[in-house]
């Protein structure tokens, strides 16, 4: 079966080849029969971490859904949990765009459990919020977390880990993961190590999602 192509849409503005992939090498791990090519945008050297830095990503994203489709993508993923842009790019190109939020959110929701919101900021994002509705128990960010790239240091991680402990102590019995810099930091198996209970990686729901929604659409 031929590799099915999939636009990913970095909201991290990086020259570094390896990091503009890593969310793509890590959907095509664990989706084999995805082929990801990802694009970041422009003039977002600190990624998306406010309100600012969000309504400005999302007045990019809708062109780099269409430059991902005019590349052949079958389907797009937004690749930061706050979905920006989501709605305009839906409305640009004719294939599915996912929302990592929104993906992992709806992931979430089949646990059937109480969910632990782990986010940047301290409001989960509302698209989030909304598909988690009561069973969302209640949302941390780890205080010294600043960006995106704070979950890299050593104290970024240390006080994530310490936030999540916090949220399975409060009775969450799955963990969301509300910002795709956890993904690249590699949060969500030392969490699940660590705490026990199950969590929901947002790039790699992303991807499961797009997967989904090509199939049921029957275009595989």
């Amino acid at each position: 079966m031929a590799a099915i192509p999939i636009g990913l849409i970095r909201v991290l503005t990086t020259s570094d080849r390896a990091l503009l992939e890593s969310h793509g090498k890590m959907i095509e791990q664990a989706y084999p029969t995805l082929d990801i090519t990802s694009v970041c945008l422009p003039g977002q050297p600190q990624g998306v971490f406010d309100a600012e830095s969000e309504a400005e990503a999302a007045a990019k994203v809708p062109f780099a859904a269409r430059t991902l489709r005019s590349l052949g993508a079958r389907a797009i993923i937004i690749s930061c949990a706050g979905d920006p842009g989501l709605e305009g790019a839906q409305a640009e190109v004719d294939v599915p765009v996912i929302g990592a939020g929104v993906a992992a959110a709806a992931v979430a929701l089949t646990f059937g459990l109480p969910v632990g919101v782990l986010s940047l900021t301290a409001e989960v994002p509302p698209r989030m919020a909304r598909i988690l509705g009561s069973h969302l128990l209640h949302s941390l960010c780890p205080a010294s977390v600043r960006t995106t790239l704070d979950f890299l240091t050593p104290e970024g991680r240390a006080v994530t880990l310490q936030v999540g402990r916090t949220l399975r102590e409060r009775g969450a019995g799955v963990i969301c993961l509300a910002c795709t810099g956890m993904s690249t930091a590699g949060f969500a198996p030392v969490l699940r190590r660590e705490l026990g209970v199950p969590v929901v990686d947002p790039v790699l729901a992303a991807g499961g999602t797009a997967l989904l929604r090509l199939a049921l659409e029957g275009l595989r």
